[in-house]
């Protein structure tokens, strides 16, 4: 596996202030005939308001610090981008872990939309997920959030680097006012990470 088969969403207002905020998450949950565009089209018609989903709503409530009712959807999605690590179904129904093959098969991907994507900063929407990403790049500095702290790290792409950190899956028990001050200690970390990477296709190799 090399290209990515579900594309990322992009929002059509991604990167235009130089804020270039990816949210990363896992894995999708479906037949093996899910669509390449399963991403895009759930998180479109979330936007929309077609349907609700405590993830969706609940980064959209952690990235911006407000409840869901406070914000429009469409804006919020305008802004962002939102890729599933894994390359393919995990399983028909959610709660089945991905397989360490599945998450080692999905890495060149993974590099191919950083390139793409450019991202300053990436929220990594679970322990697990963070404990299977590449090794390459370099850690980052520790960023603290009120009483808890994250290591964070630092991935090479085509000309750049992103900051990346993780927080817990946001869905049941997610409190987003808790780790609201994490995604502001990390876009402000992001911030002040310098544009070109240490040459990053020879991390890669």
């Amino acid at each position: 596996m090399s290209l990515p088969y579900f594309e990322p969403w992009v929002g059509s207002n991604y990167g235009t202030n130089d804020d270039r905020f990816l949210v990363l998450g896992e894995s999708h949950y479906g037949p093996d005939s899910m669509p390449a565009n399963s991403t895009r089209v759930l998180t479109q018609e979330y936007a929309d308001g077609a349907w609700s989903h405590r993830f969706w709503t609940n980064i959209m409530q952690v990235v911006n610090g407000q409840p869901h009712w406070k914000m429009d959807r469409v804006e919020f999605w305008s802004r962002v981008a939102f890729y599933n690590y894994v390359q393919q179904p995990v399983a028909e129904t959610a709660g089945v872990a991905p397989t360490s093959e599945m998450f080692m098969a999905s890495k060149e991907a993974f590099f191919l939309v950083l390139d793409s994507l450019r991202p300053k900063t990436i929220l990594v929407l679970s322990k697990r997920l963070r404990e299977n990403l590449p090794s390459e790049g370099k850690p980052g500095q520790e960023i603290r959030c009120g009483d808890v702290s994250r290591e964070t790290w630092v991935y090479p792409y085509s000309g750049g680097q992103a900051l990346a950190a993780w927080l817990p899956h946001p869905s049941y028990g997610f409190s987003w006012r808790r780790w609201y001050p994490c995604v502001l200690a990390l876009r402000a970390a992001g911030s002040n990470i310098p544009l070109h990477a240490d040459a990053p296709q020879a991390a890669r190799r």
